[in-house]
């Protein structure tokens, strides 16, 4: 009598993009809104906002000023 193997199951881990725990939004202006708003409840802050290669979405970036 040939003897079954249970086989494991496979298991593969999936590389999460760098930008999933990152709030992204779908247009530019989207963007561009919630960076104004993110100014506006903190005045020391200076908010920009890139396109990501990686989602196609936009994210927000602190943009820290120059050391002079």
């Amino acid at each position: 009598m040939k003897k079954h193997r249970l086989q494991k199951p496979e298991f593969r881990l999936q590389a999460l993009p760098a930008c999933d725990h990152k709030s992204h939004f779908k247009t530019e202006a989207e963007a561009l809104e919630a960076a104004d708003l993110r100014m506006l409840d903190n005045m020391t802050l200076t908010i920009g906002i890139y396109a990501c290669p990686i989602c196609s979405h936009w994210h927000l970036t602190r943009v820290k000023e120059a050391r002079q």
